[in-house]
């Protein structure tokens, strides 16, 4: 939708898909195409490839 807005759930500032999107959300670069990804995302919003949680890659260590 295009009028969708979203809001920080901290400081209440409005986000969009851009800078301020990255600098409200913890995010990890994908492994395959280093796009910043959410924290929560399990699979690359841009290029679908598995993003291992910190607890999946301590184990594989």
């Amino acid at each position: 939708m295009a009028g969708e807005t979203f809001y920080c759930g901290n400081c209440g500032t409005p986000l969009y898909y851009g800078r301020k999107f990255q600098e409200h959300t913890p995010v990890r670069p994908c492994p395959q195409c280093k796009a910043p990804n959410p924290i929560s995302f399990h699979y690359c919003y841009r290029c679908g490839a598995k993003i291992l949680a910190l607890e999946e890659i301590e184990e594989t260590a």
